[in-house]
């Protein structure tokens, strides 16, 4: 039964991530400092008093993009995944996930191996999530108020309306000076931080930062032969 929740979950994530702007883990994509747009100013955090709005106006603006026709065409290809990176990037904060997902092992890293893992990292999950972008066929998402967890910290539950089914999608927010950030979201109950924790946390138990990474380059490289249809994609 587990299994089946968890294969469930996986496919669930896989469709409607981009309707709720998954932004993981996505809700994640395009955060490592040198994929950044020169124009820095904020898209959706901007003037936003509470967790719950910033979150809307992001969503919104992801299910703007990806709604648009004229932005679906192969030209605007680049354009599109630009302005989603934009809008990813004024929600979360890549430098605190990336921490959350190596845990206590971030420490082991050297700089130069952190930035190659946030790069890595960064790659994986556009590769898995950014070519989903096109599954987008006018899901309804219904936001409630944002619930207080912690100090500074907030959740906000949205549901994803289908025709036969309501995917819950939570965000993870904490306030930091003016604006709010972004450190998890969860799908069905999953977390996408703890889920790549557990993943990369097995491996550090026994092996050294630099075999994490070469294991992600691995991966990096597997995926994109996937996309290229040099490889049968594996489920």
């Amino acid at each position: 039964m587990r299994g089946s929740r968890r294969q469930l979950t996986t496919r669930m994530i896989t469709r409607f991530l981009p309707v709720a702007a998954l932004l993981i883990l996505v809700l994640f994509i395009g955060f490592v400092p040198s994929t950044f747009a020169a124009d820095s100013s904020r898209v959706c955090n901007q003037g936003q008093q509470d967790p719950e709005a910033v979150v809307k106006a992001c969503v919104d603006q992801v299910i703007a993009i990806v709604s648009d026709p004229s932005m679906k065409v192969e030209e605007k290809a680049e354009e599109r995944k630009a302005r989603l990176r934009a809008l990813f990037r004024d929600l979360f904060d890549f430098d605190m996930i990336s921490k959350r997902v190596l845990g206590r092992y971030w420490r082991k890293f050297s700089p130069e191996e952190f930035k190659e893992f946030q790069e890595l990292f960064s790659k994986m999950l556009e590769k898995v999530y950014l070519t989903k972008i096109e599954n987008y066929s006018g899901e309804k998402v219904v936001y409630e108020a944002a619930k207080q967890v912690g100090r500074d910290k907030y959740l906000v539950n949205t549901k994803i309306i289908t025709e036969d089914l309501e995917i819950p999608v939570a965000y993870r927010l904490k306030k930091r000076g003016d604006r709010w950030v972004g450190y998890d979201v969860i799908v069905e109950g999953v977390s996408l931080v703890k889920n790549y924790r557990s993943q990369f946390q097995q491996i550090l138990r026994k092996k050294s930062p630099e075999e994490l990474l070469a294991f992600m380059r691995g991966k990096v490289q597997n995926l994109g032969q996937q996309q290229m249809g040099t490889e049968p994609v594996r489920g």
